[in-house]
């Protein structure tokens, strides 16, 4: 996917299809790990509701689902710190 992960692809609200020829090798495994944490993170969410936001000065990594108030997801690329803006009453 355009040298980005599937994890940015769905954290700006795109649905990630992976057309698995059943392979073995490195790619196809990290991908289809990869596939198998965003279903979990999307079974364990209202995704319906969440809007994405790549708005830096709410969240630093640029990569946040939300439905303002009620659920906040947040996607680290990596190692590091991050912050995290919510609203008064969120």
């Amino acid at each position: 996917m355009d040298g980005e992960g599937y994890e940015v692809h769905f954290m700006r609200g795109y649905n990630p299809v992976y057309m698995d020829f059943m392979g073995t090798d490195t790619k196809t495994t990290e991908t289809r790990v990869a596939m198998g944490i965003i279903l979990r993170f999307a079974e364990r969410i209202d995704l319906a509701k969440m809007k994405p936001a790549a708005d830096s000065t709410v969240c630093s990594t640029g990569y946040r689902l939300y439905d303002k108030g009620s659920e906040y997801l947040v996607y680290q690329s990596g190692e590091g710190a991050f912050t995290v803006n919510l609203p008064k009453g969120a």
